[in-house]
């Protein structure tokens, strides 16, 4: 925010001097780029956004992941629950073994912590998605980059037990605390072409190594709500102002995240007007127009209105979720990996 002639970043130490005053926010909707946006507006200056962001990431990508990552991990506690269908991860009984769970998160039993300096997990490749860039300041809190369906106790190089993970609907991810021992540890982790090897020595087993997602009807339908604003409703605002408050209402009935995602995800969805797609510089940010998703992913250029009409003609046959397909030359446009 600007204080006088100063910038100020907010934060729970200084909020409390602002409560009840005007301020001027810097704000990514009043930028002149209309392909991504400056630093500047962005509200962190000149070469600092970028030591917080994973290298060559796609900014609008990486805020559509994390605001949709912090609407997924939420888990309702019980005094919030309400009464209805809610399903709920359970341990594999050969898991229970090593681990234990408690509300949303996996622990380590803490009698094993004596035997963890002999002791490594192995995670072979085609039990993980991709896990995270270790070498970003800022881990990201997405857990499709760094869920495990299972893994192998390694024991002098020979492979004690194989724990499952998966749970049907549910596969556990790392949680941030396990990502930050991975990044202090990093020297120490044996990447192989088949797996990779994590040392668990020094561990606490009083922090959690995986977290996993819980869903109940009220979430479902906060997801819904969700949904439905950016999708339908977005389109019917005509002020900047009101689209952030109402969303950001919405948003922090459930979840937490940085405004600084929401507003990229919203800015995303300005149009210059009814048919013209194209994303506008602000003059007036009382008098603006905003599209409905699908309407701008589909509209706003020639090459993103192909991928999305051939991706909903592909979506819609049959044998699309029965027959499986390789990744292709241009699987890396899409965001396929083999």
């Amino acid at each position: 925010m600007i204080d006088g002639d100063k910038r100020i970043y907010l934060t729970e130490k200084n909020i409390e001097n602002y409560v009840g005053h005007p301020i001027k926010l810097v704000s990514q909707f009043a930028c002149r780029h209309t392909d991504g946006m400056c630093e500047y507006c962005a509200g962190y200056g000149r070469d600092r956004l970028i030591r917080y962001l994973p290298p060559d990431i796609h900014i609008g990508i990486l805020a559509e992941f994390m605001l949709a990552s912090m609407i997924s991990q939420q888990v309702l506690s019980t005094k919030h629950l309400v009464i209805g269908v809610t399903m709920v991860y359970v341990l594999a009984d050969i898991a229970k073994k090593y681990l234990l769970q408690r509300d949303n998160a996996i622990y380590w039993k803490s009698e094993h912590e004596k035997a963890f300096d002999k002791f490594y997990i192995r995670i072979p490749r085609k039990a993980m998605q991709q896990v995270a860039d270790l070498n970003c300041r800022s881990l990201p809190n997405v857990e499709s980059f760094s869920s495990i369906s299972y893994l192998d106790l390694v024991k002098d190089g020979e492979i004690v037990d194989r724990i499952d993970l998966n749970s049907g609907a549910f596969i556990p991810y790392f949680s941030k605390d396990m990502l930050k021992f991975m990044k202090v540890h990093i020297k120490q982790i044996i990447v192989e072409p088949g797996y990779i090897d994590i040392p668990l020595s020094g561990y606490d087993p009083n922090i959690p190594m995986f977290h996993f997602t819980s869903l109940n009807d009220d979430m479902r339908a906060f997801v819904g709500q969700v949904t439905s604003f950016l999708t339908d409703e977005i389109s019917k605002y005509t002020s900047i102002p009101t689209a952030i408050e109402e969303f950001s209402r919405l948003i922090y009935k459930k979840a937490s995240i940085n405004s600084f995602f929401m507003e990229t995800v919203l800015r995303a969805q300005l149009i210059n007007g009814e048919g013209d797609y194209t994303m506008p510089i602000i003059t007036d940010p009382f008098n603006v127009h905003f599209g409905k998703m699908a309407d701008v992913i589909s509209e706003r250029t020639v090459t993103g209105k192909f991928a999305f009409e051939r991706m909903i003609d592909y979506i819609k046959k049959p044998t699309t979720p029965l027959m499986a397909k390789p990744a292709g030359l241009f699987g890396p446009h899409f965001g396929f990996v083999n």
